[in-house]
């Protein structure tokens, strides 16, 4: 990490970027479900979210708008304007 600016340097900033919206979106899911996924990818405005189950998945999409409507005026969250869901067992 001698070089912050580097391809190194971005992808920890990067995995820190993605460790900290983790924990933002755990906070905002209710608790049964929140165990079930995590925020693996962010690109440009959409926030990509892996679970371990189709229900979880399905509960997490109708979720979603209500979710991008409270993170509206959270200042911590960047601008996300979908997110995509996948399952992954």
């Amino acid at each position: 990490m001698a070089n912050p600016s580097g391809v190194l340097g971005r992808l920890s900033q990067h995995g820190q970027m993605l460790k900290r919206l983790d924990k933002l979106f755990k906070a905002s899911v209710p608790i049964p479900l929140n165990q079930h996924c995590h925020v693996v990818n962010l690109r440009e405005t959409t926030l990509v979210v892996h679970t371990d189950s189709s229900l979880i998945a399905t509960r997490l999409r109708y979720m979603t708008p209500s979710l991008m409507l409270q993170w509206q005026g959270d200042r911590t969250m960047p601008t996300i304007d979908q997110i995509l869901v996948k399952v992954r067992p």
